[in-house]
């Protein structure tokens, strides 16, 4: 996994993708720091440009995500980032959250489009309804930051606290800080500990803490 300066791939065409960071959260940057803003390498390489370009003419959202990501980076294709919105685009409106939450991050960082965080919180909430790690835990930012969105510690910690049930590190170290520094809510000595407890738990053994899956 490799960082990157621009979005997040999930190339589900032929696997899901997780990632993690090691941002921290304190104090609050002036800018986005996601965990979702890193890359890992496809494992799909043996899909060939003019095969993803035949399944997203046919609808794939898949296809149309991974050729977003493409043009994104310029991986195999010149650079675009007009084309990288289209794509990603195409997905989004199929409802892929990974798409979604792609085009959140072209409208905050202003590629091929004119900079809007408004926007880009409208399609980071829609991925986080869908219930994608990252788009929750960016979403909890840009409401502890204010940006795009009424500052609101309490919706942070709630999309935090469902990313981070999900396994997602970032967002636990996120609550962690959160509860520790009362950063928008009332600080709790009890909940920073026990998400400082599951943080050192995923950063010594690997694992990260998941929410037990009911049966």
């Amino acid at each position: 996994m490799q960082p990157s300066s621009h979005l997040y791939l999930a190339l589900t065409l032929l696997l899901a993708v997780g990632c993690q960071s090691t941002t921290t959260l304190a104090p609050p940057p002036a800018q986005i720091s996601v965990a979702a803003n890193l890359y890992q390498a496809p494992l799909g390489k043996e899909v060939s440009l003019p095969q993803l370009q035949q399944l997203a003419a046919q609808g794939n959202a898949h296809a149309q995500n991974e050729l977003g990501r493409r043009y994104g980076v310029g991986a195999g294709v010149p650079k675009d980032s007009a084309q990288a919105l289209h794509f990603y685009q195409l997905a989004a409106a199929q409802q892929l959250p990974v798409a979604q939450l792609n085009l959140g991050f072209m409208y905050y960082a202003g590629e091929g489009v004119p900079a809007n965080v408004a926007t880009a919180a409208q399609w980071f909430h829609k991925a986080a309804l869908q219930g994608h790690y990252a788009a929750q835990y960016n979403l909890g930012r840009l409401y502890l930051t204010g940006e795009g969105v009424p500052k609101d510690g309490a919706l942070a910690e709630r999309w935090w606290i469902l990313a981070a049930n999900q396994g997602h590190v970032d967002s636990q170290r996120a609550l962690k800080t959160l509860y520790e520094q009362g950063l928008g809510i009332a600080p709790d000595a009890y909940k920073a500990k026990l998400w400082a407890q599951r943080v050192h738990q995923a950063e010594v053994s690997g694992m990260a803490w998941k929410l037990p899956a009911s049966h």
